[in-house]
C-alpha cells in the first residue's frame, strides 16, 4: 500500500505501483479544478493492490473491454483512493476510490465511488431511483424489501421523512443525484475504447444512497465517468457529488429525525475500502479513518 499527497508525480522509485504517473497528474488537476475553492488542506491518496500489467495474453480481440460493477473482462488489480478535505460547514470531506486496469503502461479508470458522512441522524436507509424523468430518494425497505414500484411509493405518499421529501422536491439537489452509469474511455486510437459501466438498475443502492449509522448519515455516490474520459485521463464529477452530499445534509439538518442505530449496507469492493473504516470509527473507533 502506498500513501502520499496528491500532486503531479515523477516515476515511482521502487516500482511497487503500476498506475501511470499521467493518471495521477490528471486526477490531481481534476480535483483542483472542481473542488479547488472548497479544499481545506492537502488532498491525500493511496494505492491498494499488487499492481499488474494486464496486456499479456489478452489478444488483439480485446481492444474494447467491459469493466462493469462486480465482474469484469479485465480484473482490476489496483485501486486508487483519495481524501479531499473540505471547508464546507456540513460536508467536511469526500473520500473517493476507483479500480484501475493497467495495460502497457497506461491506466484505465473504472467506476468511481464517493463517500462522506455528516453527524446528523437519518430515519432509515434511502436509495436513488428514477421516477418518470426525475431521480428521487426512496426508502430501501419499500423498494428493495417490499418490492414496491418507485412510482407507487411517490404517488402513495409513503415517504414519511420530511428531510427526504424536501430533497425530492429540490430541483438542484435532485439534479445532483444523477450519476453517469456508463462511460467510454477512449484509447486515442480511432474508435477503440474501454467500456465502463455501473449496473445501477440491478443494484440495491442505485447511484446514490443515504444510510444511518450510530448518529450519523453515511452517503454513497457512484460515477462511471464522462464523455471526456480517456486512458490516463479520468472524467469524474467531484463537484456534482459534493453538491448532492451538501443538499441532502442541509435537508437532514433542517428536519431532524429519530434514527435507526444502523441502516442497511451492501458492501462491495469499493465500500470495503471506504465504508468499513468509517463504520468502525462511527461505532466507536479510536481515530477517524484516513483515506
Amino acid at each position: 500500500m502506498r500513501y502520499g499527497t496528491l500532486r503531479p508525480m515523477g516515476p515511482d522509485a521502487d516500482g511497487e505501483m503500476m498506475v501511470s504517473t499521467l493518471f495521477t497528474a490528471n486526477i490531481y488537476q481534476l480535483v483542483q479544478k472542481q473542488l479547488g475553492d472548497l479544499l481545506n488542506g492537502q488532498v491525500t491518496w493511496h494505492m491498494i493492490g499488487s499492481g499488474q500489467d494486464q496486456f499479456k495474453g489478452m489478444g488483439d480481440e480485446l481492444k474494447t473491454a467491459i469493466i462493469p460493477f462486480r465482474k469484469s473482462t479485465y480484473q482490476a488489480e489496483e485501486w486508487f483512493a483519495l481524501r479531499a478535505p473540505l471547508k464546507d460547514e456540513l460536508v467536511k470531506y469526500i473520500d473517493f476510490t476507483c479500480p484501475l486496469v493497467n495495460v502497457k503502461g497506461t491506466t484505465v479508470p473504472g467506476v468511481g465511488t464517493f463517500v462522506t458522512h455528516v453527524p446528523i441522524p437519518c430515519k432509515e436507509t434511502y436509495v436513488e431511483r428514477m421516477v418518470g424523468l426525475k431521480y428521487q430518494l426512496l426508502p430501501h425497505a419499500l423498494v428493495n424489501l417490499q418490492k414496491r414500484k418507485p412510482k407507487e411509493v411517490i404517488k402513495g405518499g409513503f415517504i414519511t421523512s420530511r428531510a427526504i421529501n424536501a430533497v425530492n422536491n429540490d430541483k438542484e439537489t435532485i439534479r445532483s443525484l444523477e450519476g453517469r452509469r456508463d462511460c467510454k474511455v477512449m484509447t486515442g486510437f480511432g474508435s477503440n475504447h474501454y467500456k465502463v459501466e455501473f449496473d445501477a438498475f440491478n443494484h440495491p443502492y442505485g447511484m446514490f444512497s443515504v444510510m444511518p449509522y450510530h448518529g450519523s448519515a453515511v452517503m454513497v455516490a457512484r460515477d462511471a465517468g464522462g464523455s471526456s474520459a480517456k486512458v490516463d485521463r479520468p472524467d469524474y464529477d467531484f463537484r456534482r457529488r459534493f453538491e448532492a452530499f451538501q443538499g441532502v445534509a442541509k435537508a437532514l439538518r433542517a428536519y431532524p429525525e429519530i434514527e435507526l442505530s444502523e441502516g442497511v449496507f451492501y458492501i462491495d469492493e469499493a465500500l470495503e475500502i471506504l465504508a468499513l473504516p468509517l463504520m468502525s470509527y462511527l461505532k466507536g473507533g479510536s481515530a477517524p479513518p484516513q483515506t
